[in-house]
């Protein structure tokens, strides 16, 4: 239990500078209609890429953001960064 505690404790603390040290990044999935086989849209994935833990999965990280209140930030920055693609 210690050790998942001092875990997300450094994922916390981490996330918080994610966006700052480039850690943070955007994968897109393109949208594709079925029948045409062409692409309409995309759609923007969020990863980070934890210096020590190497590439997480939102899976691993959007709850602690949630929880921490840097959901906001992040989502902010998510949004800024596609947009400019």
């Amino acid at each position: 239990m210690n050790a998942q505690v001092v875990e997300r404790l450094t994922l916390e603390n981490n996330l918080r500078l994610a966006p700052d040290k480039k850690e943070l990044f955007l994968m897109y999935q393109p949208q594709m209609d079925i029948a045409s086989g062409k692409i309409t849209g995309l759609v923007a994935l969020l990863r980070l890429q934890h210096p020590e833990l190497g590439l997480m999965p939102p899976d691993k990280f959007i709850r602690i953001a949630e929880n921490s209140g840097l959901i906001l930030p992040i989502g902010e920055w998510v949004l800024r960064t596609a947009s400019v693609k």
